[in-house]
């Protein structure tokens, strides 16, 4: 009865501790539940930023706030002053992470506000789908890499834009784009396999295909030069006809 008393005791002290190492493992994934002590300074400093119109200074603290606290509020700012740097691509993200996050989630007039601005930086940029064959070929957008999430649907600023097609044993292909604003267009790319366009080459460059052809060209050239060389009487003599009139008449 002691050893079962002595069991139970030890269980129940174990217990919290047990509970606490999960909430340990869980908080690394989670957003804090209150702001943590330099989150507010570092709001307050975006915001004077912002309004003295320092904006990448702004985004630097509005970053280092979401690092600290990820929210609704800190993607909003982001988003801001994004859009006063005209990098509407990072704008409409930010924007409609905002729009989507539940942490510290916008008041109703903030998300029209919200709303409003990211229909505007929409209209800043082209969203181009990609079709794209491999689908495991790497993209390269302006001299940057691109990561496979990224592939799918891309938002190109306003301005002109190359992309770059690799895969391997295909043929490299550029692609110059040039950005209006507001337009959604399907962008098709399909690589050429290497091995096939070196065996194309090599049946456009083999040289018994070439002198078949000219063979066939000077055959053609001597008909012609022999019909030009008949006399005028045998050219101008009447030929039958297919319809079964004679123009000369009954006998």
């Amino acid at each position: 009865m002691q050893a079962l008393v002595c069991c139970l005791m030890c269980a129940a002290l174990a217990w919290p501790v047990q509970g606490q190492a999960q909430e340990h493992e869980r908080a690394p994934s989670q957003a804090p539940l209150a702001e943590p002590p330099d989150y507010r300074s570092a709001i307050e400093s975006a915001v004077d930023e912002y309004e003295l119109g320092n904006f990448a200074e702004a985004r630097s603290q509005f970053q280092r706030a979401h690092e600290l606290y990820p929210n609704a509020r800190s993607w909003r700012g982001m988003g801001m002053t994004e859009f006063e740097l005209r990098n509407y691509p990072d704008a409409i993200d930010h924007l409609e992470r905002a729009l989507a996050c539940e942490i510290k989630p916008l008041s109703e007039s903030l998300r029209r506000e919200t709303e409003w601005l990211l229909e505007r930086a929409r209209g800043y940029v082209a969203r181009v789908t990609l079709r794209l064959e491999p689908r495991d070929a790497s993209v390269t957008l302006d001299g940057v890499p691109l990561e496979p999430a990224q592939r799918d649907v891309l938002l190109l600023a306003v301005g002109d834009h190359t992309l770059e097609f690799r895969a391997l044993n295909c043929q490299t292909e550029k692609r110059n784009i040039k950005v209006t604003g507001g337009e959604q267009r399907t962008l098709q790319v399909s690589l050429r396999d290497e091995a096939t366009l070196r065996e194309g080459r090599r049946w456009y460059k083999n040289p018994w295909l070439w002198t078949a052809a000219g063979v066939v060209v000077a055959g053609a050239a001597t008909g012609i030069a022999i019909a030009t060389a008949r006399p005028d009487s045998e050219l101008a003599r009447p030929q039958g006809g297919t319809t079964g009139i004679s123009l000369a008449g009954p006998p």
